[in-house]
């Protein structure tokens, strides 16, 4: 992209093949990219089957995932960051059938004390049961929120909810599975976002579930 001199005023936006813009006071130029006729490489099919793979995961939770990680670098956005470490940690197979360790996936980064206990899946009423214990309740924020968030992989879809009320310092809660996720396998992390809303911990992967339709008699 190159610098633009000589301009009254500043210019924005698109204009034949060529695009406008201005950072920092600074007029810039760029020209639309041509499409290629060349068969894509062996490298760029690695390289877009890996992009898709992993932002089709996070599309769903940018928005919570770029007010997470902006605690952590204001200069990047939290599905870049979630992207990155996802590429380097959790992307496992081989081209074609890229996957992700979604157990060595972190959603979401903080300086708050993580969630630490067990999971357990009630699969009469298809809840999940949670349970911990705070070992420093003078240094921990028994205040913090609990954030779930609840992935299945095969409808493509997140479920989270910042405000179900239940408190670091409740040391156990109830969870009712939404109903679309009923009869699929979904993967489950927890975290903590402090009461003011400033400041997020890491997110803490609880395992995954496979759900079970209830038959109503």
């Amino acid at each position: 992209m190159a610098q633009q001199r000589g301009l009254l005023y500043p210019i924005s936006g698109r204009i034949g093949d060529k695009i406008y813009c201005v950072r920092n006071g600074v007029q810039y130029l760029r020209c639309l990219p041509t499409k290629s006729t060349q068969a894509p490489t062996e490298k760029q099919l690695i390289h877009r089957a890996k992009f898709s793979l992993i932002t089709g995961f996070l599309f769903p939770i940018r928005s919570v995932l770029n007010e997470a990680y902006r605690r952590i670098n204001p200069k990047k956005t939290g599905t870049k960051m979630a992207f990155n470490q996802i590429l380097q940690h959790a992307l496992i197979g081989k081209y074609p059938n890229f996957e992700i360790d979604y157990s060595k996936t972190n959603l979401v980064r903080g300086n708050l004390n993580p969630p630490r206990g067990t999971m357990t899946y009630v699969a009469g009423s298809n809840e999940l049961d949670f349970s911990w214990l705070e070992a420093n309740p003078y240094i921990d924020k028994l205040n913090d929120e609990l954030w779930p968030l609840i992935h299945c992989s095969a409808l493509n879809e997140f479920w989270y909810d910042l405000s179900l009320g239940i408190r670091r310092g409740d040391e156990f809660c109830t969870i009712r599975i939404p109903e679309f996720f009923i009869g699929h396998e979904i993967q489950v992390w927890l975290a903590y976002r402090s009461n003011d809303r400033r400041a997020f911990s890491d997110s803490r992967y609880m395992g995954k579930v496979l759900t079970h339709q209830i038959k109503r008699s």
